[in-house]
């Protein structure tokens, strides 16, 4: 299982990365890590709303929740118990991320743009501080 703290580890950690990423101009991967920031904050949420100790992390622990299996960021809020908040104190921040996807990652080199690397590393800097 991943703890609350090591997911808000990792969150933070992944936009280190991105951060640095962006500085280099690699905006495809800064792009990606700042949405799977936001991926592992929500799943702290879930747990912080569901007083789990952990999320689960192998195939044997997601047996019982096979439906909290997933990387898709709409879902994950739904579970957090911030849904409200986030799509309406938020939205512009929410707007720039909900829609990403781990299948970014097969983009090719030069798909995602500066300014919309760096607007999504700022819209998920935000979440994570905020949710």
């Amino acid at each position: 299982m991943l703890t609350i703290a090591d997911l808000e580890k990792l969150a933070r950690t992944r936009l280190h990365e991105a951060t640095a990423l962006l500085v280099t101009q690699q905006f495809d991967g800064s792009a990606y890590l700042s949405g799977y920031a936001v991926e592992l904050i929500l799943k702290a949420r879930i747990c912080a709303n569901l007083r789990w100790n952990g999320y689960p992390e192998s195939r044997h622990e997601f047996e019982r929740y096979t439906s909290f299996r997933t990387h898709y960021l709409e879902t994950l809020l739904n579970l957090t118990g911030h849904q409200e908040k986030v799509r309406t104190k938020y939205i512009s921040h929410w707007s720039n991320v909900k829609d990403w996807s781990p299948e970014e990652r097969y983009r090719p080199p030069g798909a995602v743009p500066g300014s919309a690397a760096r607007a999504r590393l700022a819209a998920a800097s935000f979440l994570v501080r905020s949710i």
